[in-house]
């Protein structure tokens, strides 16, 4: 958290994205953040994922007594799928319940994302018209209203 302070005057966000299980580096995550986006995908396993990262977070409060969730994110979600949209509800009512929000966009299912990591490129650059790029930046905005950012999202496209 200490290392990150003199970076916090040059960036509105700094994100710190970790491994989808708790170990040590998500934990260390954790203690350096002030919020928390929880992703999730719409699977089974997810409900027990998010219940288990809301016990992290409530522990690393013993350590960093700023930290909190945002809300919950659903990426790889398909509204079509039935079962994507039952466990959409199943989650939003255990989140509720933790008073955790879930926000209203979702990031939709996409082969732009596994290519563009797949070549290690920033989906920005490597899928621009994508649904998928369109979702991370409804997200983003959706995140700046939310906590009363007024600053417009304007993303980097170009590359020197």
């Amino acid at each position: 958290k200490e290392a990150l302070k003199p970076m916090l005057k040059a960036y509105g966000y700094i994100i710190i994205d970790t491994p989808p299980h708790l170990d040590l580096l998500t934990i260390a995550g954790l203690v350096a953040s002030s919020e928390v986006v929880i992703t999730c995908t719409p699977s089974t396993y997810s409900i027990n994922g998010i219940a288990q990262t809301m016990g992290a977070i409530e522990s690393a409060k013993a350590v960093n007594k700023d930290i909190k969730p945002m809300g919950v994110l659903f990426t790889l979600y398909n509204d079509r799928r039935v079962m994507h949209r039952q466990l959409r509800q199943a989650i939003i009512k255990q989140a509720s319940a933790s008073s955790v929000s879930v926000f209203d966009t979702t990031i939709r299912e996409s082969i732009a994302i596994s290519e563009a990591q797949a070549f290690k490129r920033p989906l920005f650059d490597y899928a621009k018209g994508s649904k998928a790029l369109s979702d991370y930046e409804a997200f983003i905005k959706e995140l700046q209203r939310k906590e009363g950012d007024r600053r417009l999202y304007r993303p980097k496209r170009e590359r020197a």
